[in-house]
């Protein structure tokens, strides 16, 4: 049995977008601290930074927050971020928005 190596739960998205360099991608799930991004078919690099723009419309309320991110992984399934520099303002966000979502069971 693995154990959560993460530092914050995921959560699911339905409808979520990332969007970067004015693309939008399926935004698959993210956390406090990351996102994963599905279908990203434009170059990147590890560890290279990205302005990004999170959009999620939810049932418990919308949200629409830019982000700094550092490439973590990019393969098959995506492109993996994790987040580089969030305002407070943009942690208070994140905190309240995920208060009320449901959280995915991920062990890896």
């Amino acid at each position: 049995m693995s154990t959560e190596r993460r530092q914050a739960p995921r959560y699911p998205t339905i409808g979520g977008t990332a969007v970067i360099d004015g693309h939008s991608y399926p935004l698959l799930n993210w956390s406090r601290t990351g996102c994963q991004v599905g279908a990203f078919t434009r170059a990147a690099a590890i560890d290279q930074q990205l302005a990004v723009r999170l959009e999620s419309p939810a049932d418990h309320g919308a949200l629409r927050l830019a982000v700094t991110a550092r490439v973590v992984r990019l393969d098959h399934a995506g492109l993996a971020l994790h987040f580089y520099y969030l305002s407070p303002e943009a942690t208070e966000t994140l905190d309240r928005f995920f208060a009320g979502a449901p959280r995915l069971n991920l062990k890896t």
